[in-house]
């Protein structure tokens, strides 16, 4: 019976390792596409935004 419980245990503790592992890379994932997707945008805005600011004001 007690090694029927340590393996019991440890099956747990690997399955909790691997979610935890898992969760880690989702949130991973989804952070890195946050960051590229706010990267582009805010870089499609700034080069929006240049052209008529340029064209309007006379900046540049």
């Amino acid at each position: 019976m007690a090694a029927a419980d340590v393996m019991t245990a440890r099956r747990g503790t690997i399955t909790a390792v691997v979610t935890a592992g898992m969760v880690a890379a989702g949130i991973v994932m989804v952070f890195d596409t946050v960051v590229t997707v706010v990267m582009m945008l805010s870089a499609r805005r700034r080069s929006q935004a240049k052209a008529p600011c340029n064209q309007c004001h006379g900046e540049g």
